[in-house]
Order: C-alpha cells, then sequence, then structure tokens
C-alpha cells in the first residue's frame, strides 16, 4: 500500500517534471476493510483516456491529510 504524501506547499512542485496528463475522472472508493489488519481505506480510482489508475491509502491517511487541509485554510467552507 502506498503512504499518502501531502505536499502543503504544492505550489509550482509540478514544474519541470514533463508532459502531464490530464485526468478525466477522478473517484475515491472507500473500502470497509481494505487494509490488511481490516481497517477501512481509501482508493483513488483516476481514469486517463480509458486506462485506470489506482493509489489506495488508509483512511485514516486520508482522513488526517483533510484535516491538514482544514487547519491551513480554516475559512474553505465560509461564503
Amino acid at each position: 500500500m502506498l503512504a499518502l504524501k501531502i505536499n502543503m506547499e504544492g505550489d509550482g512542485a509540478l514544474k519541470g517534471v514533463g508532459h502531464i496528463e490530464e485526468a478525466t475522472d477522478i473517484e475515491a472508493l472507500v473500502l470497509d476493510g481494505g487494509m490488511g489488519s481490516g481497517k477501512p481505506s481509501v482508493t483513488i480510482h483516476i481514469t486517463m483516456d480509458g486506462r485506470h489508475i489506482i493509489a489506495q491509502t488508509s483512511a485514516r491517511l486520508f482522513c488526517t491529510a483533510a484535516k491538514m487541509i482544514e487547519a491551513k485554510y480554516p475559512d474553505l467552507f465560509e461564503d
């Protein structure tokens, strides 16, 4: 299983990486027992030109990442 890496200063992080393809569809799948331990996981499913790419991490790491983003942008849901 891949570790979830969060770059909280992501502006410009993709400069100089070469050709980048844009996804046509992104889906987050929550798997009740997706971890080897039986704990929940989150799988990111990306579709690009008919190809399917997945990356899986623990639900705990995924939710921790969401909390980090909310902490950086406390007014995120204020309109």
